[in-house]
C-alpha cells in the first residue's frame, strides 16, 4: 500500500545509474517558492532507514542547492513510498527506462547508459524490447552511440546536444578539422537531430563516395542549410508565385523578384563545372541547348528584339558594357 512519509534528505538514496544533472533555475525558484508540490517517489525504508529513490532525482538535487545555501529549509523531504520491498538498482533502472521510451525525462545519453547498464547485467536487446514493447532496431540506434567516446557524450548531454547529431558528425569521413568544425556547431545548438538526419541521407545517397573530401564537406553544408524550412524559404515561395500569376498588380514585388531570380541563376551556373565540355556528346548538348532557348525566349524582353534575313531574331550579347553595374 503506497503511503505519504516524510524523510531526511540524507535518509534518500540514488544507487542506480548516474543521471546527466540539468541544472534547471525554473525548477529551483519553484521549490524555493512554493515547497515540493509533488512528492519524490521511494522504495524502502530498509533496516538502517534509508529509502531509494524511483522518481524525482531532478528535484532532489534542486532541494540539496536549496539546502546548500538555505540550511533551515527541506529539514524533511516528503515522499511517496510506493514499495515498502526494496528492489535491485537494476529493476529501478529499468523501471526508470521504460518510462524514458514514452516521455522527456532522459536525454538521449542517458538512455544510453541505462541499456549498457542493462546489457552489462546479461538482459539481451531482445528482452528490452520486449519489455518496452519496442523494436529492437530501436534499441541498437540508441547504442550505435556508444561508439563516440563516452566523455565527449557526456559533454554533449551537460549542453542538451542531439545524441544522434553527435555520432552523425563524429563519424563523418571527411577532415577532421570539418569534424571540429561540426562538433562547435553542435555545441552551439546549431546542429540538431534534424540535421543528422538530413546528413546521414546524403552521404548513402548514390555518388557520395565519388567525392573527395572537399566535395564531401561542401554537399554536407548545403544539405544543412535546406534541411529546415526558414521563414524566409517560404517566403520565397510566395513571393514567386504572386508575381508569376499577376505581375501587373505586384509591381511592388518585382524588385525582390528580380533578386530571388538572379540568385536562383546564378545557383545553376556554380553547378556548371569549367572542364566539362569535352565530356558532353551531340545528345546532350542538344538537351541543353533547348532548355536554354526556352530559357532565352522567357527572359527575351532584357535584350531587346531584332529583325534579321526577313526574320525574327532577338538580340543576344555575352556581355554589354555596365552589365557588371547593378
Amino acid at each position: 500500500m503506497q503511503e505519504i512519509r516524510e524523510f531526511v534528505i540524507d535518509k534518500i538514496k540514488y544507487d542506480s545509474v548516474p543521471r546527466v544533472k540539468h541544472y534547471s533555475e525554473a525548477l529551483y525558484n519553484d521549490l524555493f517558492r512554493n515547497g515540493l508540490r509533488r512528492p519524490l517517489e521511494v522504495e524502502g525504508p530498509d533496516s538502517l532507514g534509508f529509502v531509494y529513490l524511483k522518481d524525482g532525482y531532478l528535484r532532489g538535487e534542486a532541494i540539496k542547492r536549496i539546502r546548500d545555501k538555505h540550511p533551515e529549509r527541506f529539514k524533511t523531504i516528503k515522499c511517496l513510498v510506493v514499495n515498502k520491498e526494496i528492489t535491485t538498482p537494476l529493476e529501478r533502472n529499468l523501471e526508470r527506462l521504460g518510462d524514458a521510451f514514452y516521455s522527456s525525462k532522459m536525454t538521449g545519453f542517458e538512455k544510453q547508459r541505462y541499456i549498457e547498464n542493462a546489457i552489462n547485467e546479461g538482459i539481451s536487446e531482445r528482452d528490452l524490447a520486449k519489455r518496452f514493447n519496442v523494436t529492437v532496431s530501436v534499441i541498437r540506434r540508441i547504442r550505435k552511440g556508444e561508439s563516440v567516446p563516452e566523455g565527449l557524450r557526456m559533454e554533449i548531454a551537460m549542453l542538451k546536444g542531439s545524441q544522434e547529431a553527435l555520432r552523425t558528425i563524429y563519424h563523418l569521413d571527411t577532415s577532421q578539422e570539418f569534424v571540429d568544425n561540426m562538433l562547435d556547431r553542435l555545441r552551439e545548438g546549431e546542429l540538431k537531430t534534424i540535421h543528422a538526419t538530413s546528413i546521414k541521407r546524403v552521404i548513402s545517397a548514390e555518388w557520395y563516395e565519388r567525392l573527395d573530401n572537399v566535395g564531401k564537406e561542401s554537399v554536407i553544408l548545403k544539405t544543412i542549410e535546406q534541411t529546415e524550412f526558414t521563414k524566409e524559404a517560404a517566403s520565397l515561395i510566395n513571393l514567386n508565385e504572386v508575381v508569376k500569376r499577376d505581375p501587373t498588380e505586384n509591381k511592388d514585388l518585382i524588385h525582390p523578384w528580380i533578386i530571388y531570380l538572379c540568385e536562383e541563376i546564378e545557383a545553376i551556373n556554380e553547378m556548371i563545372p569549367n572542364d566539362i565540355s569535352e565530356h558532353v556528346n551531340s545528345i546532350q548538348k542538344r538537351r541543353l541547348k533547348n532548355a536554354t532557348f526556352k530559357f532565352l525566349d522567357r527572359i527575351k524582353w532584357v535584350y531587346g528584339e531584332r529583325t534579321s534575313f526577313g526574320g525574327m531574331m532577338y538580340r543576344f550579347k555575352m556581355k554589354e558594357k555596365n552589365d557588371d553595374i547593378l
